[in-house]
């Protein structure tokens, strides 16, 4: 046993990586606080890792009733509402894969990156889930709220990251695997994280232990332009260029006012069906909260008068019909490709993130301006793509597969992003700054952009 007060290391428990030196308690144990296996250290077996993770680990036994309803691999809610559950063997391999500690932090983003990977996710799953992990989670387990936006970055980047659902993979064969070619068997992309890690979490919770020491650091710090781009270039400059290329491959637009309409109120009817269903399991899933926790939790007679699965919903709903209202411009256009005095929208956001003219490209950039808006829902995101995909009017083209799935990660990217929302951003004002200095005022994570690319390289 170690010496309290004092670090201990392989010396002392050979389940220790080398190389890795922990805080011992007052008692000489070690606190979950203090776990942590960085991403570098790659060429540790899965076995390894968990034996190291033993240390500190709770047994199954001791997880919490409602947590196991919210979270576990049997659990009818999960099946239902939830998505991703996995046993504890599975979670911690998860944890191991995407080298996070035990903090609150660190098990929210295991979460929420799990969930993500099923591909299955709506705003209302997300929302409801992260109320759920505030108000009824035991304090040692609760989320904050700092804690919950991790949770809802990690919903992202998992359906961002096109790994394999990690809810369906059998840790058992890979024990003896590196961790490093477990992750290249899972498309576990670790740059892309780690691009996460450093250029937004770090940065958005710089005294967080299981914020800072989650990324590897970066010598070069935050970088504010892409591969090959002159930093010194204007946005307006940029955004010129921008708006040529896109004005020379603009494509036709075919329809009429009449059909456009008629689409998107049939296309309207069909989201709020669906938001309908989506209300019902809902209430069902707070009514099993509700037995699991008993009337003695101070929040169940609260919640059971207010319903606050009333309001997700209706927020929904009105953020529907707002979407719905303004896909509706009698000129077939919204203010994305509205030409008006100086350049258009599209121009600058095109220039911003470092995008051509192609139609992917197009739907990218189209996502992210939509995404970063304060109002961020996945129904308005999919009616928004419904609706471009039906009509086929945009100056984009017809949305094929490959552009609806860049739309969907521009608004990912977007959300994850505490960059301005676009329709906010003045452009015409900060149009003949460089590009650099813009992008940092607009507080845009370049690093995360750049990894973007070279994961989906078009």
């Amino acid at each position: 046993m170690a010496e309290s007060g004092r670090k201990i290391s392989a010396l002392d428990d050979p389940r220790i990586p080398p190389g890795i030196e922990i805080p011992a308690s007052k008692s000489g144990r070690i606190s979950y606080r203090s776990w942590h296996l960085p991403l570098d250290y790659e060429n540790l077996t899965l076995r390894k890792g968990l034996d190291f993770l033993s240390i500190v680990s709770a047994s199954q036994y001791q997880i919490p009733e409602i947590i196991r309803w919210t979270e576990g691999k049997d659990s009818h809610l999960v099946r239902k509402f939830f998505y991703g559950g996995v046993d504890l063997l599975a979670h911690d391999c998860i944890h191991l894969l995407l080298g996070r500690g035990l903090l609150t932090k660190d098990e929210a983003f295991v979460i929420g990156y799990t969930m993500g990977s099923t591909q299955r996710l709506e705003t209302l799953n997300k929302e409801i889930f992260a109320y759920i992990a505030g108000h009824y989670y035991p304090n040692a387990y609760r989320m904050d709220s700092e804690s919950q936006r991790v949770f809802l970055d990690a919903t992202h980047l998992g359906q961002l990251s096109q790994c394999r659902p990690l809810d369906e993979v059998d840790f058992g064969p890979f024990m003896d695997c590196p961790l490093q070619d477990l992750r290249s068997r899972l498309a576990v992309p670790v740059k892309f994280l780690n691009a996460y890690y450093q250029s937004i979490e770090r940065i958005r919770y710089p005294m967080d232990p299981a914020s800072i020491r989650s990324s590897t650091p970066d010598p070069g710090g935050q970088t504010w332009i892409f591969p090959k781009e002159n930093s010194q270039s204007s946005l307006s400059e940029l955004a010129q260029n921008a708006e040529n290329s896109l004005n020379q491959s603009d494509y036709p637009n075919p329809q009429s006012l009449e059909s456009i309409r008629h689409i998107c109120e049939a296309a309207l009817l069909k989201h709020q069906s669906d938001l309908q269903i989506q209300h019902e399991i809902a209430e069902q899933c707070f009514q099993e909260i509700f037995k699991i926790c008993g009337p003695e939790h101070p929040v169940v007679q609260q919640d059971i008068e207010l319903q606050p699965w009333v309001g997700f919903f209706q927020k929904c709903a009105t953020n529907l019909k707002q979407v719905s209202d303004q896909l509706m411009c009698t000129d077939h256009h919204n203010h994305w490709e509205l030409a008006g005095p100086g350049l258009e929208a599209r121009s600058y956001v095109h220039a911003l993130l470092n995008r051509g003219n192609s139609p992917v490209d197009r739907a990218f950039c189209r996502g992210f301006y939509d995404g970063s808006s304060d109002d961020k829902s996945s129904y308005a995101t999919q009616l928004k793509l419904d609706f471009l995909s039906r009509i086929g009017s945009t100056l984009d083209g017809p949305y094929s597969d490959s552009m609806k799935s860049a739309y969907r990660d521009g608004v990912h990217l977007a959300f994850v992003s505490d960059c301005h929302p676009m329709q906010s951003v003045r452009f015409d004002s900060i149009a003949g700054l460089p590009i650099s200095m813009v992008r940092r005022q607009l507080n845009l994570a370049v690093p995360i952009l750049i990894e973007y690319q070279n994961l989906s390289p078009q």
